[in-house]
């Protein structure tokens, strides 16, 4: 009855193709929302495997370095998840997260540019690196999420341009891109100041002994809903 549980098995389990072929079949929204670490299982498989297609990095494009892109990805990967979760010995933000989300809106905004750059649009020689692409829409989100404005329809788009990850996570594994890190990243976001926190007390005997009992089924509130909130934001906040 636990699908997500039975999701985690399967990707705990392995080996790595069937780990892919389970993930396929949900929604990243959905499992972004949960707090089953899904993506970071995958992003370990992806470690593992030590994938190389579609790096990238023999691509040329007139105005910017995919080794390079990739490269601050990777960092990007690495340090953020420490730091939201504070286990860095600093608070402050890290140079690996201030320069991808950077460097992530310049690629982004090329993605659809239609300026001319070598006899061809400029979002013609972006498109021809997928998952570089892929991941400058997922680092401009979770920089976007961390922002204080009201920016969750545009993070929601972001998580629908990373369904491509889980509907084709085989294909996800044998990239150099550090994808499901990305995803996994989010995650923690999400965990850190969305999540309510559990401190021992809470968990003791005596913190429930003044706590009355819950009321019948019929009497009970139904989950509210902030109709000027998107869906996966209402869908994220009852997880």
């Amino acid at each position: 009855e636990c699908e997500l549980g039975a999701l985690s098995m399967c990707i705990l389990e392995g080996p790595d193709t069937a780990a892919a072929s389970c993930l396929s079949k949900y929604k990243v929204p959905r499992l972004m929302a949960s707090r089953w670490p899904v993506f970071q299982m995958m992003h370990r498989w992806q470690e593992v495997r030590g994938g190389t297609e579609d790096s990238c990095l023999d691509v040329w494009h007139p105005s910017l370095s995919w080794a390079e892109w990739q490269q601050k990805v990777l960092n990007f990967t690495i340090w953020t998840p420490p730091w939201l979760e504070g286990k860095l010995e600093s608070d402050v933000v890290p140079d690996a997260y201030n320069e991808a989300v950077g460097e992530s809106q310049g690629i982004v905004w090329k993605a659809a540019s239609g300026a001319i750059s070598s006899g061809h649009p400029i979002h013609e020689w972006t498109s021809l690196c997928k998952w570089g692409v892929v991941c400058a829409h997922i680092v401009r989100g979770a920089g976007l999420a961390l922002g204080n404005g009201d920016v969750y329809r545009i993070v929601e788009r972001t998580l629908d341009s990373a369904q491509v990850i889980a509907s084709h996570a085989e294909v996800a594994l044998r990239t150099s891109w550090p994808v499901f890190g990305l995803l996994h990243t989010m995650s923690v976001m999400k965990f850190a100041f969305h999540d309510h926190r559990v401190t021992a007390h809470d968990l003791s005997p005596t913190a429930f002994t003044s706590v009355p009992p819950l009321p019948p089924a019929h009497q009970r509130e139904e989950p509210r809903i902030d109709k000027s909130r998107s869906l996966i934001w209402n869908q994220a906040a009852g997880a």
